[in-house]
């Protein structure tokens, strides 16, 4: 269910510490914190599973299986008020 993959694409974002880079108050000093309140403007769901195969540096990449990838932008987009 949706529900499920958005719990799922929590889990994936605190485990793989993405908060580290995208949450302001995670960051380390010096860290430029890169937000993700645009997403839902910048990506479909499709668009932000494919993403992940190749992220843009500085960010990187992850093993991330396909339901893995889909749980995350489920999550991101939901936070966001797309999905």
């Amino acid at each position: 269910t949706r529900e499920a993959l958005r719990a799922r694409g929590a889990t994936l974002f605190a485990a793989n510490e993405c908060g580290n880079c995208h949450v302001a108050g995670l960051a380390a000093p010096g860290v430029a914190v890169k937000k993700l309140e645009d997403l839902t403007d910048r990506y479909t769901l499709e668009n932000l599973e494919n993403y992940f195969l190749a992220p843009q540096p500085p960010m990187p990449t992850f093993e991330l299986t396909e339901l893995d990838r889909r749980a995350l932008a489920v999550y991101l987009l939901a936070e966001r008020g797309r999905e």
